[in-house]
């Protein structure tokens, strides 16, 4: 496939780098915060280490596949490979490297090709007996699922002119099916909510968050071409009615003691079972409004056809379709919406798929599951290796509190990755699913990742007076 400057790659390699997040042609030259392009938030890394098809990746193709990446997941391994599609510069590339070969032969006492490529051996093919994996089709609904006319809202100001709307979530259960789910999600279960509990309307915003450290920063994403002036760095994701990203774990439960210590109301972040019901609402599809089949420009903000849409005047064809998107449709947004953009789900919740993916309270473990609950497996290496513990499923116990009982009792070790949901702009609706998990460090602040919270509605209502409740008309 080649390139607006003459350079030439593979499909197989066009395919694979899309799912890779690494700097582009001329990224954003300021000074980046920690772990930006670290490998964990590479769609490739996560699927594989979750165990995308049951793959299992060994040490050594762990940190080869990892020193690719850190090396901005190059497509030609020498300069001569570069240029190999035009004669002149492949006949001054050769020249060249025979010279620097010469010299390093004369004066370093070396005779080294660094252009060479070595013999590679070649793979042995193995058989493998198939198995009948279990599959059911799952239905998608007749109509899109009505916003309920009874919803009760809560609006609490957290600064002079700065308010943070709550949306009342009633106790109750869902019976789930996932369709074609990944191995660390839950196949065959019951979602169940014992007490109610206040959910932020929308995620919490980069105005609301400057309340509690007006330094903060969510930067921008990098561009994909040349720059030819500060406003072609990137796009901003810094407006005050975006939602707030570059926000660790950590930082997310900083603010959530901040804003308790403000309103004297007890706000957290949520569990992966309050998350999930406040999302689904009711429904068992794979995202609220129906299946990933479905058109999701009225209701998420996921990749669409405006990621391959050309915003450098200068270099018309300066990048090909780098990102994974669902061109079908169009949501008109390159990156996060401002909060409320696309329609509330029936319990009026906004932008609990896609736009950006939000923390949630419960520590990370990946799943095996037992009795009637499927036959998955966990593969990520660094289970196996005890950096992160492995939860056994079974009946209807909540995860969080089944990991919680094995921390405390020895079985496992403490987790430090915290569990991610919902998906952002960047991904396509599979990732945006409301059983689709994903996890990352505390302390690591994800550039397409921030976070919404919950309220416990009886201290609310024993110690504070002020939070005025609503009722949507």
């Amino acid at each position: 496939i080649p390139s607006a400057f003459q350079m030439h790659f593979s499909p197989s390699y066009m395919k694979l780098r899309r799912w890779v997040h690494t700097p582009t042609l001329e990224s954003d030259a300021h000074l980046l915060p920690p772990r930006d392009f670290h490998a964990d938030n590479s769609r490739l890394v996560q699927i594989l280490r979750d165990g995308h098809y049951m793959v299992r990746l060994d040490k050594e193709a762990w940190d080869r596949l990892i020193t690719w990446i850190d090396l901005n997941a190059p497509f030609h391994g020498s300069w001569q490979e570069v240029v190999a599609a035009d004669p002149v510069k492949l006949a001054a590339a050769r020249h060249g490297a025979t010279r620097r070969r010469e010299m390093n032969r004369r004066y370093a006492g070396m005779d080294e090709d660094p252009d060479a490529i070595g013999d590679v051996a070649v793979l042995e093919k193995k058989t493998y007996s198939s198995f009948q994996a279990l599959s059911f089709a799952e239905d998608a609904p007749k109509a899109v699922p009505p916003i309920r006319d009874d919803i009760e809202m809560t609006a609490v100001e957290i600064a002079p002119g700065v308010t943070l709307e709550l949306v009342r979530i009633e106790p109750g259960t869902i019976v789930i099916r996932t369709f074609n789910a990944y191995p660390n999600e839950r196949k065959f279960y019951s979602l169940t909510i014992e007490e109610p509990f206040l959910m932020g309307r929308f995620e919490i915003t980069n105005e609301q968050y400057r309340c509690f450290d007006p330094d903060h920063d969510s930067g921008l994403v990098t561009g994909e071409a040349y720059q030819f002036g500060d406003n072609e760095r990137g796009f901003t994701l810094n407006r005050p009615e975006q939602p707030v990203v570059r926000v660790s774990w950590e930082q997310a439960m900083r603010f959530c003691e901040w804003l308790s210590d403000r309103t004297g109301m007890r706000f957290s972040l949520p569990t992966e079972e309050q998350w999930e019901y406040a999302c689904r609402a009711g429904t068992a599809t794979q995202l609220w409004y129906g299946t990933v089949d479905c058109d999701f420009s009225p209701y998420a903000n996921f990749s669409d056809a405006t990621h391959y849409t050309v915003h450098y005047p200068h270099v018309p064809n300066a990048h090909p379709p780098w990102r994974p998107a669902d061109t079908r449709f169009d949501d008109t947004w390159r990156v996060a919406a401002p909060v409320g953009s696309f329609k509330a789900n029936p319990w009026g919740l906004h932008d609990m798929h896609g736009n950006v993916a939000e923390w949630t309270r419960s520590k990370y473990a990946a799943l095996q599951f037992c009795g009637t609950q499927g036959l998955t497996q966990a593969s990520d290496q660094r289970e196996r290796d005890g950096s992160v513990p492995v939860l056994q499923f079974c009946g209807t116990q909540g995860l969080t509190q089944a990991s919680d009982q094995r921390e405390r009792d020895g079985s496992v070790p403490v987790s430090t990755r915290k569990v991610v949901r919902g998906g952002s702009w960047l991904d396509l609706p599979r990732r945006g699913r409301s059983a689709f998990r994903l996890h990352y460090e505390a302390s690591q602040a994800v550039f397409d990742v921030g976070f919404r919270v919950v309220c416990d509605v009886f201290q609310t209502l024993a110690n504070n007076k002020e939070a005025v409740p609503e009722t949507k008309e």
